[in-house]
């Protein structure tokens, strides 16, 4: 049999618990939303931002990117800037910025510059990425840490640091250190005249 590309699944239904800082906060079995964290009544945070105080190495490297992140405002949480950047194909790092004291945070991956979320080569048709909201300390990553345990990972930020809420794996992306190639099972012609590859994972291919 031959080795080639296996197409990439959707999520799966299992559920582990995977840390990345500090134990898992398991408050619901129910998938989190980010009505289910709004911040406090206290109104979002306006005005000119502080400015970004870095505390390591990793977040000086990445100055540039986290003060122009800042300067445009809160955009999660309600006084916090998420700075996003990209660290090669499919692999973005980020940082988490208090717009009144200006502490730097890193993200829910690790500290900068190593911390990495790989979201894959197809973003759109995979429907990975990282997503938040001003109103909300939710925090959702659908993707794989550090190229590892793909998944989609929900985290609540409670001004500090992030702690993991739950984590529903899903399989490997294309690129992560578990994706395995698939063998191909069959090939037929398709009745539009294609050719259809079937591969042992279920999944199928036309050209």
């Amino acid at each position: 049999m031959i080795d080639v590309r296996a197409a990439i699944a959707f999520l799966a239904v299992a559920v582990s618990a995977t840390a990345f800082q500090g134990k898992p906060i398991d408050v619901t079995r129910k998938i989190p939303r980010f009505e289910d964290f709004p911040i406090p009544a206290a109104p979002i945070s306006k005005g000119t931002p502080a400015t970004p105080q870095f505390n390591t190495p990793g977040q000086r490297r990445y100055r540039t990117m986290i003060r122009q992140a800042t300067a445009k405002g809160p955009n999660f949480a309600g006084r916090y800037t998420v700075a996003e950047w990209g660290c090669g194909t499919g692999c973005e790092q980020i940082a988490v910025v208090d717009t009144q004291s200006g502490h730097v945070y890193d993200g829910p991956a690790g500290i900068s510059p190593k911390g990495a979320l790989y979201l894959g080569p197809n973003v759109e048709e995979d429907k990975t990425g990282i997503f938040y909201s001003p109103n909300s300390s939710l925090f959702i990553v659908v993707g794989c840490p550090n190229y590892k345990k793909c998944g989609s990972y929900y985290y609540h930020w409670n001004g500090t640091q992030f702690k993991l809420l739950r984590q529903i794996p899903m399989k490997p992306l294309y690129g992560s250190d578990e994706f395995q190639f698939s063998q191909i099972e069959d090939v037929k012609c398709a009745p539009d005249g294609n050719v259809q590859i079937l591969y042992s994972d279920g999944t199928d291919t036309r050209y």
